[in-house]
């Protein structure tokens, strides 16, 4: 599967800043789930889909941190489109509609 970060139009990776931001070890971790998405696919990683939308959320924890990571598949490509820590049982509709913009931003039809 092909990974892709959504860059803005003012050339912001979001996701990729996130990661960059985090501690050594946590990054480690979220770069190897990213490389066993890329060479395996969404089975071989804690990745399930949200109901109500076409957007999947990727889980990573490390050291009691939820990190989340909300992408959309199309075709063989995985587009990262939004990063951060999830501190509730839910995902926030805040986050949901960030990634549901970006993806509308790359014209990504998620119906």
């Amino acid at each position: 599967m092909d990974i892709q970060f959504y860059t803005s139009s003012n050339t912001r990776n979001y996701v990729g800043e996130f990661i960059e931001g985090l501690p050594a070890k946590a990054k480690k971790k979220i770069i190897r789930q990213l490389k066993l998405l890329e060479k395996y696919g969404h089975n071989f990683i804690d990745m399930k889909k949200l109901k109500g939308c076409q957007l999947y959320e990727i889980t990573i924890n490390f050291n009691n941190i939820g990190y989340r990571i909300l992408c959309a598949i199309k075709q063989t490509v995985c587009w990262l489109l939004h990063m951060f820590i999830k501190k509730s049982n839910d995902t926030p509709k805040k986050e949901i509609n960030t990634a549901l913009g970006r993806a509308r931003d790359l014209e990504l039809s998620l119906a």
